[in-house]
This record gives C-alpha cells, structure tokens and sequence, in this order.
C-alpha cells in the first residue's frame, strides 16, 4: 500500500484499524521510525488517544538516525502533549524513565519546576550517563519532602558524586519504617557513606524494632 500510494498510504491504513488501533501498533512495531510516526498521526486523527500515541511516538522519535529530523519530530509531539493535564504528562514522563530516558528527559524539561519535575530530570540523567547533571537537578529539590524510594535514589547519587555530607543528610530524612524501601538496601547505602551515617540508621531502625 505504501509503494502504491507514498501520501496517503498512513491515512488509509489508519482509517481501516480505526476499530481495532492496538492491533495495527503491535504489527507497526518493526516499520521504519518515520513511518511508524505517520500511522501514529493518522490514528490520532481517528481517535487514538493522544497521551498513548504520544508515548509510543517518542520512543520511535528516539530511533530517528537524522539529528534534525528526531529534534522537529519530537518537538511536533512534546507540543501535543503540552495540551494535556499535568497529570498525564507526568505519567507520559514516568512510563518513559525506564523505556527511553532521553524522551522522559524531554518530557520533564518541559514541566519545568513542578513538583517532582526535578528529581524526574535527575533520574533521567543518571541513567544517560550525566551524573554531575544529575547533581545540579538534585539541587533543585526539596529534599526534605521525598517519599523513601525517591530519598534512597537522591542518597546514592550524592554519594556517587561524591558529596558524602548531603548523602547522609538524604538519608536521615528515611522513616524508621519506609514504605516501599528494604531497610537493607537504605544500611547498604548508609555503610558507603559512611560509619556515622551507618550507626546513625542502625539506631533509627533498631528503635522502630523495638
């Protein structure tokens, strides 16, 4: 179909799996990135919802071998994500940490210094390899307000980055019984910062044993 009609093949394809728009993704999977893209346009035009065909579209922007190419595209989508409620450009940025953290980086860019936005950066950043990057986001969170998992993250980049002194500061800020954390992996960190930090952890969860 593609061979026969080069403009118009996306619409066509799309229209005819406007019912059944799952199906078309799945078998879409291994098509060109820029090809991929215009289905993903087109099912948008038929209904597709926008938050989803945003997520796939950024993970096949990330396949794009033309710098400028991937830069317009991905700006194309991030504008249409701009257009929905925060909530769901921070799940959009959440889902994409894992898959593509260059994309996610993008989506947290854009929500600025919104709560979470920050530390969402820095997670992005660690994992491209940018941990002086990271750093500087971090620097920008209110560390004191993190819920466990996002405290234990912040503790082992401090001290990665060789900040020993706001690690163990992070650190203390975990519960005596977090939610969602193994207390041996907050000992395991704490014993890299350091003999104070870790004798200061064993007592918080010595007492909440007790």
């Amino acid at each position: 179909m593609r061979s026969r009609d080069p403009f118009g093949w996306a619409e066509d394809i799309a229209a005819l799996a406007a019912a059944s728009p799952p199906s078309l993704l799945a078998a879409a999977v291994d098509l060109p990135a820029l090809d991929h893209l215009a289905l993903l346009d087109r099912l948008t035009a038929h209904g597709f919802p926008m938050v989803a065909a945003v997520f796939i579209a950024l993970g096949a922007v990330a396949r794009l071998e033309d710098a400028d190419a991937a830069a317009i595209s991905e700006a194309r989508w991030l504008d249409r994500l701009d257009a929905e409620p925060e909530v769901r450009r921070l799940q959009v940025a959440q889902r994409l940490e894992r898959a593509t953290p260059k994309a996610a980086l993008s989506v947290w860019t854009r929500l600025g210094q919104r709560p979470g936005a920050a530390l969402g950066r820095a997670r992005c950043l660690v994992a491209l390899g940018c941990v002086a990057e990271a750093m500087d986001e971090l620097r920008h969170t209110d560390l004191d307000r993190l819920v466990p998992a996002d405290a234990l993250f912040a503790a082992t980049l401090a001290v990665g980055a060789g900040d020993s002194g706001l690690a163990g500061a992070i650190l203390d800020t975990i519960p005596p019984r977090p939610q969602g954390v193994p207390v041996e992996a907050v000992l395991q960190v704490a014993e890299i910062i350091g003999p104070e930090s870790l004798a200061r952890a064993r007592r918080r969860f010595a007492a909440s044993a007790a």
